[in-house]
């Protein structure tokens, strides 16, 4: 009985944990936009393919916070509100000239050091995918279904074999 009743309470905090996870992480990721980091390491995913060959859309991009940026470095910089991924064609007294690999000319504008989120360090080819597809509106009700399955399914098998008449 207290096997049991340990094992829901585990399965409650496991339940909780990995909500506060998705709460935190995946609407950053999913949206692209600013998300908290954990000692100075935050994670993107990519959403154009203005920086290929380097990556693509649908890679994890895992970024790090440094303390100095330069030429050819790749940076994740804020945008009007939008994350944005492009790597340092120069420096100049007020910021950086960054640009995409894929595109032909640089960003318009300077990117100031406050403005940078890190640097990539490491990239993670097609990972993300699932996350774009929880962008559409099929991939979240496919999130909404499975979390419902996650939270009730438990449940809603003992209530169904419940009503054929078994005992447990």
């Amino acid at each position: 009985m207290r096997l049991r009743l340990f094992g829901k309470c585990l399965y409650l905090l496991a339940a909780a944990g990995l909500s506060g996870v998705l709460f935190m992480t995946l609407p950053g990721a999913v949206f692209h936009r600013e998300r908290p980091e954990i000692f100075g390491w935050s994670f993107a995913i990519v959403l154009s393919g203005s920086m290929e060959p380097a990556f693509s859309a649908g890679d994890l991009i895992i970024v790090h916070r440094e303390e100095q940026y330069r030429t050819g470095d790749i940076i994740t910089f804020t945008e009007e509100g939008e994350m944005v991924t492009h790597r340092i064609e120069g420096v100049t007294d007020q910021g950086f000239i960054t640009k995409g690999d894929a595109n032909k000319v640089p960003d318009d504008g300077v990117v100031s050091g406050d403005r940078i989120r890190g640097c990539v360090t490491a990239v993670i080819p097609g990972l993300g995918t699932a996350a774009l597809f929880l962008r559409r509106p099929e991939g979240l009700l496919v999130m909404a279904l499975l979390w419902a399955a996650f939270i009730w399914g438990g449940d809603m098998m003992r209530l169904l074999r419940g009503m054929g008449g078994t005992d447990e």
